[in-house]
């Protein structure tokens, strides 16, 4: 350890001040080393000072040391409140959860309630609602009213179709070129509408995966016949 001691100034005469040093023995030999003070340029109060504690707001400090050094700990360890002195994750406690920050990219604390349980959100992502309407579609031959993806179904969850004339007529919707059937309907001058609707996620009817949706009326006259679908496309 380093004993303090001093260096002496000679001026004509005897000494008349020193230098602060601490005697330090380095290979079998005892040296002086010179104390060093670090000082503002601007103020002679600006005098660094070693500190174990963090500084006052008037106080010059050069390090600070660490003081208590906490306790680690481990998942699933045993631990009481009285115990956790370390670092610990710690959230703001609140009854009814704290409001919202007032602005994007303001810091914000996690907040849980009074027993430390977290709030979780959960928020339902639904894909993009699409449309298709047309007029006099399909007679005779095949309408494609959504083309086909390799890697998503087409879900139908709302059909509206309507006719002033009174010609029956099958309405059909397929998957594909008329490979396989999912809906149809039967039009006559007693029933010259047809509304169905469900609420998404849910759907009337779907697309198999790289499948078109096609409607098609076998009958060569739909005067005044009009076709509205609303779908949805997901995996």
């Amino acid at each position: 350890m380093a004993t303090h001691a001093d260096i002496g100034v000679a001026e004509p005469g005897s000494p008349t001040m020193k230098v602060a040093t601490v005697t330090l023995t380095r290979n079998s030999t005892s040296q002086h080393q010179e104390l060093l003070t670090l000082a503002d340029p601007e103020s002679t109060n600006g005098l660094a000072r070693v500190l174990d504690s963090t500084p006052a707001s008037t106080t010059w400090g050069l390090a600070v040391r660490p003081v208590g050094g906490g306790v680690d700990y481990t998942h699933d360890g045993a631990v009481t409140v009285s115990t956790v002195a370390g670092p610990a994750a710690m959230y703001v406690a609140h009854s009814s959860y704290a409001t919202a920050v007032s602005a994007d990219n303001d810091i914000v604390a996690g907040v849980a309630d009074l027993r430390g349980r977290q709030q979780v959100t959960l928020v339902a992502v639904h894909p993009a609602l699409e449309t298709f309407a047309a007029s006099t579609v399909g007679v005779s031959t095949l309408t494609q009213i959504v083309s086909s993806n390799a890697t998503l179904k087409t879900r139908v969850y709302a059909v509206q179709i309507s006719s002033t004339g009174a010609t029956q007529n099958l309405i059909e919707f397929y998957s594909g070129s008329r490979t396989t059937l999912l809906w149809g309907t039967r039009f006559s001058s007693a029933v010259q509408a047809y509304n169905i609707a469900v609420t998404p996620p849910a759907y009337l009817f779907s697309v198999s995966t790289g499948a078109n949706l096609a409607l098609h009326v076998p009958s060569t006259s739909a005067d005044g016949m009009s076709v509205n679908v609303s779908y949805f496309r997901e995996p």
